[in-house]
């Protein structure tokens, strides 16, 4: 069964694996290790990576690693790990 809240709007975008991008879901960059949530941007129209005060344009290489309905405490771990 589909809970029609936790389906995200397809980014147009794939990983470095070829995964689709969703919003929702939550991404690693490579470079900086540092995770991600997927969102809308509606100011600028565009899907971006939000963490604190930090903004990723999508783009390869990142990698999906899960989402915010199903491993929220993905991004819980990148809180306590920030700098303050």
């Amino acid at each position: 069964m589909v809970i029609p809240s936790t389906v995200g709007q397809f980014t147009g975008l794939l990983d470095k694996n070829g995964t689709r991008i969703f919003e929702g879901d939550i991404v690693k960059s490579p470079r900086t290790e540092i995770k991600y949530l997927v969102e809308w941007n509606a100011i600028y129209c565009m899907f971006q990576g939000v963490k604190i005060h930090f903004r990723l344009i999508l783009d390869n290489p990142s990698e999906v690693i899960g989402n915010i309905h199903d491993n929220p405490k993905l991004l819980e771990e990148n809180n306590a790990n920030a700098p303050q």
